[in-house]
């Protein structure tokens, strides 16, 4: 199976061109906190890698994963996706550190951030190729959300 990293800074104008993205020049590096892979199936598989963190989301995992799941959607190729994640959790919920950060941050700031955990629910509920959560470690928080989404 080949890990490949989506380039989040192409914007892709049709679905043959975000298949493309795929490309062996974007292949993902172990420390990223979203891996992305597509067999030669059509299996598409979002793996959690912050394993430090106990796979705790933040703000940037949330864009990744949106940004990933919003791709993966637009290629016909696909036929379906697994949810995962490596280390001793599927996910510690929200990451503490991000949430301290949180209460200086405006009211604007925090229904913003509220949003974009909200859109990331509705993405992932009206994901159109069937969608498995592997969650065979313990789960927390959205965790445990996002598996009864699916």
């Amino acid at each position: 199976m080949k890990k490949y990293k989506l380039n989040q800074s192409r914007q892709a104008e049709n679905t043959q061109k975000k298949d493309e993205q795929f490309d062996e020049e974007s292949k993902v590096t172990e420390s990223s906190d979203v891996l992305c892979e597509i067999d030669a199936n059509g299996i598409a598989t979002l793996t959690l890698n912050r394993v430090s963190k106990k796979n705790a989301f933040d703000d940037a995992m949330i864009e990744s994963l949106i940004h990933y799941l919003d791709t993966l959607a637009a290629i016909p190729t696909i036929r379906c996706l697994l949810l995962r994640a490596n280390g001793t959790h599927f996910s510690a919920g929200a990451d503490l550190h991000w949430m301290q950060s949180m209460a200086a941050k405006s009211v604007k700031e925090n229904h913003q951030d509220a949003q974009q955990l909200a859109h990331l629910m509705q993405v992932l509920d009206t994901f159109p190729h069937p969608t498995i959560g592997c969650c065979t470690r313990l789960g927390f928080g959205w965790g445990i959300r996002a598996n009864l989404l699916l």
